[in-house]
């Protein structure tokens, strides 16, 4: 079973965490991990808490984007401990932007309407590219976010209570409690996904989405009335091409809303387009396609099919789905029946919104004002990039006969963005780690943090990658980039290779060592690090060594009961692994792995270690596959025979 974040960007079926027996709690309960039910990552923590209200008790449920054991967005910026993505979701509830309903049912039929607002707010801990272009470990995102939602449940009175978060007037997350006097007993905790796939009550339940969906609407639109200071004079910007727009909007400091006000106004579809297929922000991409759908612009159904094709799984998924299927779904349904070839894959959103649509027997309208779908090619166009590049600094109108530096690293990003990391885009961004221009070449590597977890990890492409990040000819930030590439890729032989790194405390990449192991690392990784001599440390360095075993050493403390069946089995395949080839680390790893594992495995994953024993395959390459294949299954066995010690 996983367990699942209740958050409305992201699209999960229900799952519910149980509890062996009901807990007691005062304030604050213990730490609820809510799990991805796709690829199993904790993405927030909750907690439910007996507060006083005018003299009588009551319960908030606290959800969290910040906690030790939360992990981060993907790709390099991602650092574990906090997600951004959770947070953005929290900023689109309380504006209004996501409708909200909160209700409580007494055992007996009296209802409470409760509510929700900002708890704790503060910056995330984020990688990014300093000045010099070396990474910063955990410089932090420019501007605040809630970090908390805090749900007033308005529960009064003595008794059991069922709690109910709607969203678009379908259950996300439900709470059973009971309050005695002071004491707070959690009953159940529950996760529900999309409502389109959980309807409450049936049609009941889609009326009352209506409603609230149009009471957001209005409140939505309240707020985008008070208009923003324009970020630019209408003389510079006519004076711009695309190209030039794009260099000012890159650089501008200016509150986004702003330019979405601006480009709304000026009805600058175009540049609306461009922000939709190449921000590194998928909140501006979803919002400028917002913008061109309501202003009915020729441009929005192409858009809104490339982010609904970005978007299929995982955050952003649910706004994608509102924003191609449900805003006009004449409109659409016309386009997509006009449009087969964009409907091509079996198992593809786009086919599933073109069936709903059918079933519905949705009415279809003329669509030959829209433009046709996007070519792949055209937009990823400047991946095949020429050795020479143009810096275009401060110009206003691009050179036709040029190609840029940023037209390169911005197609890098929007493969990235747009989820099609498929061939030939990988291959070609693979080609550009090896251009002569160092921005290209660090951005491309950059890249491979966002692939490298789908793609098989072959021995071949981890050495290409690792031996330019030890290669002391080549530049701290090609280091930096190459090493954090390798990193994310899915093969043990990369955990035992940053810990070895680790110990190199004058190599160049260390701090990006040490950083990532802060991500991926566990008990034995906490282990290893405090070994490391701080004396002979700089103070950054110093500072940055003891915040991850800090942060290490709270993720151990706070762990709910169990692992993660992910990182269950990457312990695993690691520990056997080092013994396979015979690497200095396999006698401390198996020993932890027989420490701690016995004593935190939960039923479900003390299951996935069962069917390990039984039937393991690696999903890499592996030396002497058969010999490698039996030393994972040996090592479950003995871990399901290992009696627990202590705790």
């Amino acid at each position: 079973m996983k367990i699942l974040l209740v958050l409305p960007l992201i699209a999960l079926s229900a799952l519910v965490q149980a509890f062996p027996e009901n807990r007691t709690f005062e304030e604050r309960s213990p730490v609820f991990h809510y799990r991805d039910d796709r690829d199993g990552r904790a993405l927030a923590e909750i907690h439910v808490r007996r507060v006083e209200r005018d003299g009588e008790p009551t319960v908030e449920i606290v959800i969290s984007a910040e906690g030790a054991n939360i992990d981060p967005v993907a790709g390099y910026p991602g650092v574990r401990g906090a997600n951004r993505h959770t947070a953005e979701a929290f900023e689109h509830m309380l504006s209004g932007r996501f409708p909200v309903r909160v209700e409580t049912r007494r055992a007996g039929g009296e209802t409470f309407v409760g509510s929700i607002r900002a708890g704790r707010r503060g910056t995330i801990a984020e990688r990014v590219v300093g000045p010099d272009g070396q990474l910063e470990p955990a410089a932090g995102t420019p501007r605040e976010y809630p970090l908390e939602l805090v749900v007033d449940t308005h529960a009064r009175g003595s008794g059991s209570f069922q709690t109910d978060v709607l969203l678009h007037g379908a259950t996300r997350l439900r709470v059973g409690y009971r309050i005695l006097g002071n004491q707070l007993e959690i009953l159940a905790i529950s996760g529900f996904g999309d409502a389109r796939h959980h309807p409450r009550n049936g049609e009941a339940a889609l009326l009352a989405a209506q409603q609230v969906k149009d009471e957001g609407d209005d409140k939505q639109k309240e707020e985008e009335e008070k208009p923003l200071p324009p970020p630019v004079t209408d003389a510079d910007w006519d004076a711009r091409d695309l190209e030039g727009k794009w260099a000012l909007f890159s650089k501008s400091k200016a509150d986004f809303i702003a330019w979405r006000q601006y480009l709304d106004k000026r009805k600058d579809f175009a540049f609306l387009e461009w922000i939709a297929l190449y921000s590194p922000h998928q909140s501006e991409q979803l919002a400028a396609g917002w913008t061109l759908a309501r202003n009915n612009a020729p441009q929005w159904t192409r858009v809104a099919v490339w982010l609904r094709e970005a978007y299929p799984f995982a955050h952003g998924e649910a706004e994608s789905y509102q924003l191609l299927v449900k805003h006009n779904p004449a409109y659409a349904h016309a386009y997509l029946d006009k449009h087969r070839e964009v409907v091509a894959k079996k198992d593809g959103p786009l086919r599933q919104d073109l069936e709903e649509f059918r079933k519905k027997n949705v009415a279809k309208v003329n669509v030959d004002k829209a433009l046709p779908p996007f070519e792949h090619a055209e937009v990823f166009r400047h991946l095949d990039a020429p050795k020479d590049l143009a810096e275009f600094g401060n110009a206003t109108r691009a050179d036709s006969g040029k190609v840029y530096v940023h037209q390169v690293t911005r197609a890098v990003k929007a493969v990235v963005t747009s989820g099609r990391h498929e061939e030939p885009w990988i291959g070609k961004v693979r080609l550009l780690t090896r251009h002569r221009h160092l921005d290209v070449r660090q951005s491309a590597y950059l890249a491979f943090t966002y692939f490298a977890p789908d793609l098989e990890a072959k021995t071949a492409l981890l050495d290409q990658f690792l031996d330019v990040a030890e290669d002391k000819s080549e530049p701290p930030a090609i280091r930096d980039a190459a090493l954090l590439a390798y990193s994310y890729f899915n093969h043990p032989q990369v955990f035992l290779k940053l810990h070895h790194l680790a110990g190199k405390t004058d190599n160049a990449i260390w701090r990006a060592v040490v950083s990532r192991l802060g991500d991926v690392g566990h008990d034995f990784t906490h282990q290893h690090l405090s070994q490391i001599p701080r004396d002979k440390l700089g103070d950054a360095d110093r500072e940055l060594l003891l915040g991850v075993l800090d942060n290490l050493a709270r993720r151990m403390k706070e762990r709910d009961k169990g692992l993660g069946q992910p990182g269950v089995r990457a312990w695993l395949e690691t520990a056997a692994w080092a013994e396979h080839v015979d690497d200095p680390l396999k006698k401390a790893l198996r020993a932890n792995a027989l420490e701690v594992m016995p004593r935190w495995l939960n039923a479900e994953e003390r299951k996935a270690v069962e069917d390990m024993q039984q039937k393991y395959t690696p999903a890499f390459p592996a030396p002497d596959e058969q010999i490698y294949r039996q030393r994972v299954r040996d090592l479950a066995r003995e871990i399901l025979a290992t009696r627990p010690k202590g705790g």
